[in-house]
């Protein structure tokens, strides 16, 4: 029974789940690459002059 209860937990960021299942995506791996891509999405406003508010994206501000 352990086994399988670590087997889960050591497995359990390499699990894709349906769209249709709410992911806890930020208490996984998968959050890795939203800091890097987050910045360069603010960089890339910035050198375009492009208004935060006009893109209406809640994360870049």
């Amino acid at each position: 029974m352990y086994s399988i209860l670590f087997l889960g937990l050591v497995t359990g960021n390499l699990w894709i789940y349906p769209k249709e299942i709410s992911q806890g995506w930020d208490a996984t791996l998968a959050h890795i690459p939203y800091h890097s891509l987050r910045l360069e999405a603010i960089n890339y406003l910035n050198k375009e002059n492009i208004n935060v508010e006009d893109v209406a994206s809640f994360f870049l501000t």
